[in-house]
């Protein structure tokens, strides 16, 4: 009874295994229920392994003294083909040519950078926001990819083993202001800054202190 039931399952993720491939191959194969999101991958390429859907819901950017809270989902998507000899495999851009969504961030405090401190009633934090994040002195700061998506360097081991550089992205920050016009930039194409991501932990200078991250659980569908 027991070998009988392991061929059941070897064989229905035979059968798994034989669909993924017939959806690359097919030009009508459309994605759904669970790989929806998944929808702009470039699987079509034969050099693409695998597709790249990640989503960051919460956290913060910093950049020099100012911290700016992620409010609005910021989704890195793509796919990820052959790895080189350094553990690095290449990305590339989704069908869409959206590899990383531009979600514009509110900046606290504004143009003049005032923020209350954390234990400050909650009117003087309501007064400070309603007149220094307005319409007019208020600042949208917005991450956006600064070179192509092949830049772009992801490394599974180091993800899943919690240990250097998981992710590395040039980037450049996006600040929106009436005053400031449309092309007030931190970081160029020319330029970027160079952003890398570990879940394992961070060596930051001093007086900072050193945060860990997780590699997360794997599930199959």
């Amino acid at each position: 009874m027991q070998k009988h039931r392991t061929r059941v399952v070897c064989s229905a993720m035979l059968v798994v295994a034989l669909t993924a491939l017939g959806l690359a191959g097919s030009a009508q194969a459309k994605l759904t229920g669970e790989f929806t999101k998944f929808a702009q991958c470039p699987y079509k390429s034969e050099a693409v392994r695998k597709c790249i859907y990640s989503v960051t819901e919460s956290g913060e950017v910093v950049l020099g003294a100012k911290k700016v809270p992620i409010e609005k989902q910021v989704i890195l998507k793509g796919g990820a083909g052959p790895i080189n000899e350094e553990e690095v495999a290449t990305f590339f851009a989704p069908t869409d040519g959206i590899t990383l969504s531009k979600a514009p961030q509110n900046v606290p405090g504004g143009l003049l950078g005032i923020v209350p401190d954390a234990s400050s009633p909650f009117l003087v934090k309501a007064l400070i926001k309603f007149f220094l994040e307005n319409s007019l002195t208020g600042v949208n700061s917005t991450l956006e990819l600064a070179k192509t998506a092949s830049d772009i360097k992801l490394s599974e081991s180091h993800l899943a083993g919690e240990e250097g550089v998981a992710l590395e992205m040039p980037v450049k920050v996006h600040l929106e202001n009436p005053f400031l016009g449309k092309s007030c930039y931190v970081g160029s194409s020319t330029s970027p800054i160079i952003w890398k991501l570990t879940t394992g932990k961070t060596s930051p200078p001093s007086p900072n202190v050193s945060i860990s991250g997780a590699g997360g659980e794997g599930e199959f569908l």
